[in-house]
Order: C-alpha cells, then sequence, then structure tokens
C-alpha cells in the first residue's frame, strides 16, 4: 500500500508525484496521522476496500488535497486547475488517481515555475521546500542576487500577505 503522509509543508509536486505514480483506477482514501496530518493511501489490490469503508477515509483525502492545493490557489493561472480539482472531490465520490493526476501534474509545473522565481532558497521566507522543482530544460533556476536590506523588504511584504484574509471559498453561502 503506498501512502503519503500530507501536512501544510507538503507540496503540490509531492502530491502530483504519488498520484502519477499510480493505476488511474486506484482509489485514494485518507486516515488520521501524527502531529496532526492526513495519511493518503492507495489500495491497489482491492480497491473496492473504500466504496466499503467509512465516508470518513473520502473525506480525509479530500481534506489532504484541500490542504496541497492551498499553496496554488492564488498563483496566476492555478484558478482553473484549481477548480477542475475541487469539482472532481465534490459530492460522496471516492477520489481516483486517474481523474486527479492530470490537473494536479499541471498545478506542480505552475508551482515549481512559481517559487523558482522567487528570490533566495524559500527558507527564509514563509514558502514551504521546494524538492524536486526545476524548469522545463532541466537545470536548476538560481536566484536572482538581492541586497539583505531587499530581502528584509521582501520577507516583511510577505509576512503581510500572509496577514491578509481570505476570501470566502463559498461565494454562494451567506
Amino acid at each position: 500500500m503506498r501512502e503519503l503522509s500530507v501536512s501544510t509543508h507538503t507540496t503540490p509536486v509531492e502530491l502530483a508525484t504519488l498520484f502519477n505514480s499510480l493505476s488511474p483506477g486506484d482509489e485514494v482514501g485518507g486516515r488520521p496521522g501524527a502531529d496532526g496530518a492526513v495519511i493518503l493511501y492507495v489500495r491497489t489490490d482491492r480497491p473496492s476496500l473504500l466504496r466499503q469503508a467509512s465516508p470518513r477515509a473520502a473525506v480525509a483525502a479530500r481534506v489532504a488535497i484541500e490542504v496541497v492545493l492551498q499553496h496554488v490557489d492564488g498563483m496566476p493561472g492555478a484558478r482553473p486547475l484549481v477548480a477542475n480539482v475541487r469539482e472532481q472531490l465534490a459530492g460522496n465520490v471516492v477520489p481516483k488517481a486517474g481523474w486527479l493526476a492530470p490537473p494536479l501534474t499541471v498545478l506542480a509545473r505552475l508551482y515549481c515555475k512559481t517559487v523558482s522565481a522567487l528570490p533566495g532558497d524559500g527558507s527564509q521566507g514563509r514558502m514551504p521546500h521546494r524538492p524536486g522543482c526545476v524548469p522545463d530544460d532541466g537545470y536548476p533556476v538560481e536566484a536572482a542576487p538581492f541586497t539583505p536590506e531587499q530581502r528584509q523588504a521582501l520577507d516583511r511584504l510577505i509576512d503581510r500577505l500572509m496577514q491578509l484574509p481570505c476570501p470566502s471559498r463559498q461565494p454562494d453561502r451567506r
């Protein structure tokens, strides 16, 4: 059984890698993990077990995927892809790898390009570690040189942006 521990530090790249390593018909479930993480798991031997299991497995999987989507939700070009994933997760269906792998793969590429364009190595800001992010030509992107004052100003700006309230995800709900 394949698993991925999902926390707020899990990147779209890690999630896309999991889904791309699965067969299209594999069903994904979730269960609570340590320290508030959710464990995404896949049963390739008997996928029908998820359908018979408590709906909690499907809900936990949706929550884990939603946590990862937060990394790309506001990025330019990500809205239609995020909406596509959320639409596929709506209702009482068990998430399937074949449905989610394509949009998650594109979101992972978008995430890599966006994070790679940020100054520094990402560890000084609030951005999570970016494993496996390289541009399409296969060579890692070198960060643009910034003065300590510029880096400090950028960090303050990012901190202030992170404190802004998020818009409601359900515009029709009052």
